[in-house]
């Protein structure tokens, strides 16, 4: 599994907004995205820190370790 692969999965959600997954931050250890979702007329963030085990410049081309959603998502 890359990362790309649990990227995708979270902007397949019926609640994500079209174009809102961001990079928070990333390096040789790991990557965190962050988006947004919708809940009736309003919206909340989440967020997810990748580990990985490559380190190639293109983050979503890295292969995945492990990935668990941060909560609460700043």
């Amino acid at each position: 599994m890359i990362v790309q692969d649990v990227i995708d999965v979270y902007t397949a959600e019926g609640n994500y907004i079209s174009n809102s997954m961001v990079k928070k931050s990333s390096d040789n250890l790991g990557c965190t995205f962050k988006w947004i979702c919708r809940m009736g007329n309003t919206a909340f963030r989440r967020e997810v820190f990748i580990a990985t085990s490559t380190t190639e410049d293109d983050v979503t081309q890295r292969t995945v370790t492990e990935h668990i959603e941060v909560l609460p998502a700043e």
